[in-house]
């Protein structure tokens, strides 16, 4: 940066730079070119020239009138061109070289930057007026005669800081004005000036009439008035003096035209006083410019708007220290414009409206308004919003605020609110996105901006509560609410809640302001700000919170418990025991060291044991917390051993009148102390308490603890001690232990021995057993065996109290105490075989049980038990001795010795006497004991048999023993021979349909690898049986070989003659089945007769053929057949049974034959129908003559049966059933009955008539139809003896009076008279299909009607219903559709629609649910063209309706699809089963009609489409649908 000005002097001189008159006497070397001389005739030294002439004032003829001292000085700012020059101008006497007037002008250029607090800016008015009086101007020329060269100049006090002038300069030196000037003035010279140029326009200029001196002071307050950053400010010139002719000011140099005017010029005039002004520039509101005469006084009338005027006040104020305003003021006011380098007025109007003490109500709006309209262009207004943000945070600016929000209201509630409202909606949208880090500070200053109004209403809040004033705090915590929401400034609301006293908890209005924000402002604040927790556990809430302990306290101290619910709730929710545990141990320290009070439970129960519970899961996180709580623990333990004191030791405490606080300070010991293992501190608070209440441990009040308490405390205080040998509760256990409980304890053994009388020992047991529980739960691993074996020179405590036991250990110890001692002793391993143990594991059949349940014993010393109660009789009842062996672990320790009992001949009595009990009792688990038992016996025949013969095995036993405990058995090279019969037990009762059970199988294969060895130990006989059942069992896994399988069978079966008869049954119905599913010839069916007759009969073939087996074989067979055909409908498979027990009858006797035919074919025939009737009888027709008429007569007794069942049924519906039964029974009787009328009499024929009459026009929903009807029924004579349903009678009841019948729906089958018609119709192939058809046609009609297409309606509720269901159906029919396509051939015309389906069924999916209704209106209209299709298609013959018919798999399906869909369809629009019935109709009906066209070639969408073309006059649809 430039930092040397260039100079220049102009006068009249003979020396210079040109000849001898005006010319340029000397200039710096910025201004010399090429010979280093200044060219006069160059553009720029012209231009420079043209303003360096000196006029004297008007009025002066000669320069000589006037001293040269009174002559005006001109300083001048000025632009030439685009560049600034400060110029001085003075008047110059004659001397010695120049007798006539002259002038001296001295001009600097290349003015420098200059600093600001925005960093360096050009050089300004201000600079420039600085220099008035300074003693560098050069008034005359001092140089020597040969010098043109001047030096550069600097302005040192304008350069920043540490800048550096390499070269050799002149400096400029400071003027002489300063503020103390302005008091030479007169106010309204200063104010105008200031509001001239406030107002002014581009070129407009202002004029003074004034010396020199004062248009330099009135400059020099001016430019200490505004920022030098205005814009205005920049283009500032100015001149102290120049003269003025006429209008304007006179050239300097040059033509006219040249010259360009200062903005603000002086003049004056030489002795004259009358002279003034151009006229023009006194007009109002200087429309043509501004002038100020201060010699007269006179001025530019100026009114500025308010702001303007106020600045200038204010600004004039501070220059003269005037009206309580400093300078110190104003220049606060600059530096910040020209830090945010203010160019233009209204900017700067809003830096100085900032910095007022109190702003307008306008004044605020103003800088609101201006935040609020570039917060909608953040990007590009990023530095002015951070400015106008900065402002808005000002102190001064945010007390107006409040102020004009409590003066007025009405402005508050109808802009200012919605303005603040949109400052947090810009907060809201950029809160959730990534932003740059410059547009991040705005949104930051923004949210500062608010928190610090937020903070400040917040203070309007404290001081509502603190003067109880309702209105105020409704007000301002409305406000507060708005300026600082809870979710985003949750520190204010904190702040708010600091700030309040304990006297403010006091006041009416708090409860008020709790109950609208209370609750949510704590949950805000701790989910906002997570506050932090020092180490003395406060918080920033604590205080707040202690205050509102204190109103618990004093609740509770006056028993009121509205209050104290009150208060408590609102701790509650002012925070938790985990978010400020100081507050809630400040309450239980004060709760604690008061006296108790009964209300204590009430608030404990209410309150209190949450809060303890809290505070109890917060210490085991929290060291600090846990000492507090170890602390409070004290005084609780004080309290407890207070009351034990206070009471009489035998006594419980459940009956003193101490118990309420007994029990409370335990439960709060309890709750607030946590004990846990891995707590050393809580551990020695509890052995405090433990050791407290020792010497009580005889009384019941420490038998209530211990069994509250006590027990489980004193295990944990021993893990603790485990855990943790060197702690220090580790040390105060061993000194427990071996100071007070050891010695007590042998102490009492002595007594024990000691004591003859019953009641004594009585009372010595009970309290041994009480302190051997202590020491018990108390002793730590590593003290153990010290004790046990060491304990003294006695041999330890174990042998001390084997001494107590005379005979059984069950009749001295409880159980309980038994076990203990037992587990106990199991982990010391010194103690697993001493001798002094078989006295405590000598137990009886009532306690061995639970002793063998525990597993923390030896499995030695679980046998030795065992042996010991196995010496005495079982004293158990069954079900007991049963769950005992039920347990694994019970049974392997009775295994493990009966096993060993009876291997050997001397103990054997002992096991088999208990298994004997065993199977007395029924014991289910007895073959997993005789199993056990006979491979540890299997050296030992005689044993082995015995054994057999107690267990008294069935057949199903014998399976299960065999399958499943047997096995170790069957693995013996050599088994006994006794076992060899079990096995033959197995094979002659095995239940066929086990057949496919692995253990079953694997049991024969077992056997059949045995019987191959030729030292197998298996007998011919069992081998050919399991041979035979590996056989059946291969038609199980092959059925479809069936027909080999039958030819190989008398092989390998014909010997299986001794089967159960259980057995055989079982096989028969296994194997009926398979045969029946594959064998489908006669050959099949005489190869089963005789290669099965024997294995399912139990007789060789010779003695069958003198019986009638054969017969019952088939009758078998038929059974089986009749219900595969039932599921694989094949009258073909019928006709190998019918002749083969056609033959088989021949062959029996009469009168067996006939009885077995008719119960076969009753068996086999009994549930088909007639057509399978039919088709048999055409089968027949090929069969032998005999056979031939023995099975016609059979079917001509079905035919008379059937009959008369049907007219039965007709006749019975005639005189008890509705219209609909007798209408179904009488058309089963048409279909079903040759020749009815033969059968049916002229008036059961009427009636039948008349009920079809109503049922037709009911189901047409044809009310003409209908009332004809109805009324025919009441003018006939049956009238009385015809029924309705309830639904044709609703119908009937809401029938208008005389409908009319539609037309197209009336039929003759209506007219009940016209009986030849029905019958005609009737016999018509199809008649009832067709009529069916119109009937499913007319059911989608409905009342409003939406346009016609062939004549026929389409209804509104019909879109309705399809437009509904057709998103869901769609889906269904893609599902469908997906297996069609794979099922088809790949190149069919079947496969290439269903794929072409697929995807217009998938694009109509997509849309929206418009098209979806367009699509279904579509639907209809094709409905009606493809009703017509199907209807001449089935006239003609081509098809039947029941191909078009809704099936019922398809409903089924379609429900099943997404069923939860469905229903909600259903229930949204109350949908019937009809309704969806109607509209799967349409549906199926269109995709059935698809796939008939296919097959004559055609494509659906082309047919439809030649259709509409066809009959496009006839379809007229509503524009609106």
């Amino acid at each position: 940066m430039k930092t040397e000005s260039e100079q220049l002097w102009y006068t009249w001189s003979t020396r210079g730079f040109g000849g001898p008159g005006f010319q340029i006497r000397a200039a710096s070397p910025g201004f010399l070119e090429g010979s280093n001389s200044v060219v006069p005739e160059n553009g720029r030294i012209q231009a420079l020239l043209a303003h360096a002439r000196y006029v004297p004032p008007a009025n002066t003829k000669d320069s000589g009138d006037i001293p040269p001292q009174h002559l005006p000085v001109s300083l001048a700012f000025i632009k030439v061109k685009q560049e600034f020059v400060l110029l001085h101008k003075c008047y110059c006497p004659p001397d010695d070289m120049n007798a006539s007037s002259n002038f001296f002008s001295h001009m600097i250029t290349d003015l420098p930057e200059v600093s600001s607090p925005a960093g360096p800016i050009a050089f300004t008015a201000r600079e420039a007026i600085a220099t008035w009086g300074s003693s560098f101007w050069k008034t005359k020329d001092e140089l020597p005669e040969t010098q043109i060269e001047l030096l550069p100049v600097t302005f040192p006090s304008l350069q920043e800081p540490g800048t550096r002038v390499t070269i050799e300069h002149e400096k400029m030196r400071g003027g002489t004005l300063d503020r103390d000037d302005l008091k030479k003035l007169k106010r309204e010279y200063l104010e105008f000036i200031l509001r001239a140029f406030l107002m002014r326009q581009p070129g407009q200029r202002i004029y003074v009439a004034a010396s020199p001196e004062q248009v330099a002071y009135l400059l020099w307050g001016l430019t200490h008035c505004l920022p030098r950053t205005l814009e205005g400010m920049r283009d500032l010139t100015f001149t102290t003096y120049e003269r003025l002719e006429m209008e304007r000011v006179s050239p300097f140099y040059g033509l006219k035209d040249e010259v360009d005017y200062p903005v603000i010029t002086g003049t004056c005039w030489a002795g004259s006083t009358t002279s003034d002004l151009p006229a023009m520039y006194y007009q109002d509101q200087g429309v043509n410019g501004f002038a100020l005469n201060c010699y007269s006084g006179r001025s530019t009338p100026l009114m500025p708007d308010g702001v303007l005027a106020r600045f200038v006040l204010f600004a004039v104020d501070c220059l003269l220290d005037e009206n309580n305003h400093t300078y110190r003021e104003l220049t606060e006011i600059l530096k910040q414009a020209e830090r945010e380098q203010c160019q233009d007025l209204t900017h700067f109007m809003r830096v100085y409206i900032s910095y007022q003490e109190t702003l307008s109500q306008n004044d605020v709006q103003e800088l609101i308004n201006i935040i609020k309209h570039r917060l909608d262009n953040i990007v590009d207004e990023e530095k002015m919003l951070l400015a106008d943000l900065e402002r808005l945070r000002r102190p001064n600016v945010q007390s107006s605020i409040l102020q004009w929000i409590a003066r007025n209201r009405s402005w508050w509630e109808n802009t200012c609110r919605q303005d603040l409202v949109s400052f947090f909606a810009c907060l809201d949208k950029y809160a959730h996105y990534p932003l740059p880090s410059n547009i991040q500070h705005v949104i930051d200053t923004l949210y500062a901006t608010m928190s610090e109004l937020g903070m400040r209403v917040a203070e309007q809040v404290n001081q509502a509560l603190s003067s109880d004033h309702t209105d105020y705090m409704y007000f301002w915590m409305d406000m507060l609410e708005l300026t600082a929401p809870l979710h985003q400034s949750p520190h204010i609301w904190l702040a708010l809640v600091q700030n309040m006293t304990a006297e403010d908890l006091g006041v009416p209005v708090f409860q008020r302001w709790w109950q609208i924000k209370g609750e949510s402002i704590f949950q805000a604040i701790h989910q906002g700000l997570k506050l932090p927790v020092d180490e003395n556990l406060v918080t920033p809430l604590t205080p707040f919170g202690k205050n509102v302990v204190d109103k618990i306290l004093v609740a509770i101290q006056g028993e009121d418990r509205w209050s104290i619910d009150n208060w408590q709730e609102k701790l509650i929710k002012i925070t938790s025991p985990r978010q400020d545990p100081a507050v809630w141990i400040y309450l239980f320290e004060h709760i604690v060291t008061r006296p108790f009070d009964p209300i204590y439970w009430e608030w404990w129960n209410a309150y209190g044991k949450h809060g303890a519970e809290e505070l109890n899961r917060l210490g085991r996180q929290n060291s600090n917390v846990a000492d507090r709580l170890y602390q409070l623990g004290e005084l609780i333990i004080s309290n407890i051993v207070q009351i034990i004191t206070q009471e009489d030791p035998l006594k419980g405490m459940q009956s003193s009148p101490n118990w309420p606080t007994w029990s409370l300070w335990n439960e709060m010991f309890s709750t607030l102390i946590a004990l846990a293992d891995t707590e050393i501190g809580a551990c020695r608070t509890w052995l405090d308490l433990w050791g407290n209440l020792w010497p009580y441990v005889f009384t019941p009040i420490y038998e209530q603890w211990w069994q509250h308490q006590g027990a489980e405390t004193a295990l944990t205080i021993r893990r603790c001690a485990e855990k943790h040998p060197q702690s220090e509760v580790a040390q105060n256990v061993a000194d427990f232990i071996f100071e007070s409980i050891l010695p007590l304890t042998y102490d009492l053994v002595d007594l024990l021995l000691e004591q003859t009388e019953e009641a004594a020992q009585r009372s010595a047991r009970n309290n041994l057993f009480i302190v051997l529980r202590v020491l018990l739960n108390a002793l730590p691993a590593h003290h153990q065996e010290v004790v046990w074996l060491n304990a003294d020179n006695n041999g330890g405590l174990l042998e001390y109290l084997t001494q107590t036991i005379q005979t059984s250990v069950d009749e001295i110890y409880p159980w309980e105490i038994h076990r203990t001692l037992l587990e106990t002793w199991a982990q010391v391993a010194a103690l697993g075989t001493h001798p002094a143990l078989y006295a405590w594991l000598n137990v009886s059949w009532g306690t061995i049980g639970r002793l063998l349940a525990d597993k923390q014993l030896p499995d030695s010393w679980h046998h030795m038990a065992i042996d010991s109660v196995l010496l005495k009789p079982v004293t158990l009842e069954a079900p007991q001795l049963k769950n005992l062996l039920q347990s694994d672990q019970s049974w392997q320790a009775f295994q493990h010795v009966l096993q060993h009992d009876i291997a050997s001949a001397e103990t054997a009595p002992l096991a088999l006497t208990f298994f004997h009990h065993l199977v007395e009792i029924d014991d289910p688990h007895k073959g997993r004991v005789l199993g056990s038992l006979l491979l540890a016996a299997r050296a030992l025949p005689d044993v082995v048999q015995e054994l057999l013969q107690l267990a008294r095995l069935t057949s199903e036993e014998t399976a299960t023993f065999l399958e499943q405990d047997g096995h170790e058995m069957l693995q013996l090279q050599e088994w006994p021979a006794a076992f060899t019969t079990v096995l033959h037990n197995y094979v002659t009762g095995l239940d066929a349909s086990r057949l496919s059970e692995p253990t079953v199988t694997g049991l024969l294969c077992q056997l059949q690898q045995r019987g191959a060895s030729e030292e197998s130990g298996i007998s011919a006989e069992i081998a050919l049986y399991v041979n035979g059942w590996l056989y059946i069992e291969k038609l199980l896994s092959e059925p479809e070989d069936s027909k080999r399988w039958v030819r190989l069978a008398r092989s390998r079966l014909g010997q299986m003659l001794g089967l159960q008869p259980e057995a055989r049954g079982a096989l028969a119905d296994v194997l009926w089945p398979i045969l029946v599913r594959h064998l489908n010839s006669e050959m099949d069916l005489t190869r089963v007769l005789d290669n099965l007759g024997p294995v399912l009969t139990g007789t060789t073939l010779e003695a069958e053929a003198e019986t009638e087996t054969g017969t019952a074989l088939l009758l078998n067979m038929a059974t089986h057949m009749a219900a595969y055909h039932q599921q694989q409908p094949d009258i073909r498979r019928l006709v190998p049974y019918l002749k083969v027990a056609l033959e088989q009858a021949q062959e029996t006797l009469y009168p067996k034959n006939e009885a077995f035919l008719l119960t076969f074919f009753q068996t086999l025939c009994g549930d088909l129908s007639a057509e399978e009737y039919e088709q048999l009888n055409r089968q027949s027709e090929l069969w032998p003559l005999d056979y031939k008429e023995v099975w016609q007569t059979y079917i001509q007794q079905q035919r008379n049966k059937n009959t008369a069942r049907v007219l039965a049924a007709f006749k019975k519906a005639v005189q008890n059933e509705d219209v609909e039964v007798i209408t179904q029974a009488y058309q089963q009787v048409l279909k079903e009955v040759a020749y009815p009328g033969t059968h049916v009499n002229q008036q059961e024929r009427d009636i039948a008539l008349l009920a079809g009459d109503i049922v037709s026009a009911y189901k047409l929903v044809d009310q003409g139809a209908l009332f004809q009807a109805h009324q025919g029924v009441l003018q006939s004579p049956y009238k009385d003896r015809i029924r309705y349903t309830p639904e044709i009678e609703h119908a009937i009841a809401n029938l208008p009076e005389v409908p009319q019948p539609k037309a197209k729906t009336t039929r003759p089958l209506l007219k009940h008279r016209n009986s030849q018609m029905l019958t005609k119709i009737a016999t018509q192939p199809n008649a009832e299909i067709l009529k069916a058809l119109e009937q499913s046609v007319q059911e989608t009609n409905a009342r409003t009607t939406i346009g016609t297409v062939q004549s026929k309606s389409i209804m509104l509720d019909q879109l309705n219903k399809i437009h509904a269901f057709k998103r869901l159906y769609i889906g269904y029919r893609l599902s469908i559709l997906d297996t069609q396509i794979k099922n088809s051939p790949w190149n069919s015309k079947e496969r290439s629609y269903y794929k072409k389906e697929k995807k217009e069924l998938q694009e109509v999916q997509r849309q929206n649910d418009q098209f979806l209704r367009r699509k279904a209106l579509d639907d209809l209209i094709d409905n009606v063209f493809i009703n017509s299709g199907i209807e001449s298609r089935i006239k003609q013959g081509q098809c039947g309706i029941e191909e078009f018919l809704l099936e019922q798999r398809v409903l089924e399906q379609f429900r099943s699809f997404q069923p939860d869909d469905y229903v909600a369809l259903v229930k949204m629009h109350n949908f019937t089963e009809t309704d969806v019935k109607q509209v799967l109709r349409i549906f199926r009906r269109r995709e059935r009609f698809a796939e008939r066209l296919l097959k004559e070639r055609y494509d659906l969408d082309s047919w439809l489409e030649e259709r509409k073309k066809l009959y496009q006059d006839q379809i007229q649809i509503e524009v609106r649908w």
